[in-house]
């Protein structure tokens, strides 16, 4: 496989004057210029000035409003000013633009960079560096559907955290396998995980992890249709969580909860303002799928198709597209257009069936439209 083929995947449909391209060009010529330097070290980059001075230019072209550059530029200085090249001096910003990626909806990006900082972190047996890379990269795995190799990650988050003796980073790795098992809808054996983690977060006193094990917990009963206990346990959470990306994943399935109990004015009370603040690509998406699922419920035209036109074409994560076409097909349902509908549930189950998202499968054939739908063609044929 070609190194960093992401990356050339994604320029190939894009006009090189666009601050996409200067950005992901910029990116691109970054991470192979810290490969150099740890192939070869400082020598390697001093005996090519011409290479690095490229590089900078590559840099000073990405948009200063783009949130990347600053990490591209903290790069570059670590690699043209420190004296030894070792895994360790590289890890944390190299850590920071993956998540930087992953934050701004670049997922196969953010995958290809954390697989080569783990597998040269795995080279040195830099045991820190592979668990907290691992963990991430087993996260932005998830979210691409690819649940097979996600577990491997956090299989080598948890071999890691027994030989460091660090407690904290195992329970994280059990937690991003219990997540593994819910979208496989393994419900059951994801408890069983989650509540075993919260026994040991709460006796060590690990309130961030808490967190963590409490949106869990808030996750299944909401997949069980619990949802007035989703409700609870949400709002219990939030004084573990005092802000950034995990409150506002928590706030997101408080809202989510109060649609499945039917409160649809309480969840665009959470929703909506939660929207306009929320910063990172993936939470964006699933808030604004929710709220297409309640203009749908509530047969919202105008907001159906509003909503509809902002996420149509922005979404490459399988659940999330999962659910999009899913919820048009209720939309469709509610407005009469059959044959849209059927289209769009018939999607929708093709994309749970092949990422293997059991859990989305089960949620699609369980919808009371897709059952309708299914009725009238039985009795049809």
């Amino acid at each position: 496989m070609l190194a960093y083929e992401a990356y050339f995947d994604a320029l190939r449909p894009l006009r090189t004057t666009t601050d996409k391209w200067k950005s992901i060009v910029a990116g691109l010529v970054v991470v192979r210029l810290v490969d150099d330097w740890l192939d070869g070290g400082p020598c390697a980059i001093n005996k090519n000035p011409a290479s690095v001075q490229a590089v900078r230019e590559a840099v000073a072209r990405v948009p200063e409003r783009d949130p990347i550059r600053p990490v591209l530029c903290d790069l570059m200085d670590i690699v043209t000013q420190s004296e030894i090249a070792t895994i360790q001096t590289i890890a944390a910003p190299m850590i920071g633009y993956g998540n930087m990626l992953e934050s701004t909806g670049q997922w196969t990006l953010s995958r290809d960079v954390f697989a080569s900082l783990l597998s040269r972190a795995q080279t040195v047996q830099d045991h820190l560096t592979t668990a907290y890379t691992a963990r991430r990269f087993g996260l932005v795995l998830r979210l691409l559907g690819q649940l097979d190799a996600s577990d491997k990650a956090y299989n080598l988050v948890r071999q890691s955290a027994v030989k460091l003796g660090m407690p904290h980073i195992h329970l994280q790795s059990q937690m991003g396998y219990a997540n593994n098992l819910m979208m496989r809808g393994r419900l059951v054996d994801a408890e069983k995980i989650i509540d075993t983690a919260a026994k040991e977060a709460e006796s060590l006193e690990m309130t961030g992890i808490y967190a963590d094990v409490l949106i869990g917990k808030g996750a299944i009963v909401m997949e069980r249709k619990d949802h007035l206990a989703g409700i609870h346990i949400g709002q219990s959470s939030l004084k573990y969580v005092p802000g950034g990306e995990t409150r506002d994943i928590l706030l997101a399935n408080i809202g989510a909860s109060f649609i499945g109990y039917g409160n649809h004015s309480a969840a665009k009370k959470i929703l909506i303002p939660l929207l306009r603040g929320a910063q990172e690509a993936g939470s964006r998406q699933r808030i604004l799928i929710n709220l297409l699922e309640i203009a749908a419920k509530d047969g919202d035209k105008s907001a159906f198709e509003r909503y509809r036109k902002k996420l149509d074409g922005t979404l490459t994560l399988p659940v999330l597209q999962a659910h999009y076409h899913l919820f048009l097909g209720k939309g469709y349902h509610t407005f009469g257009a059959i044959s849209a509908a059927k289209e769009e549930q018939r999607i929708a189950l093709a994309i749970a069936e092949e990422y293997g998202l059991h859990q989305a499968r089960t949620i699609i054939l369980d919808d009371a439209s897709v059952r309708v739908l299914s009725r009238k063609a039985s009795v049809g044929g």
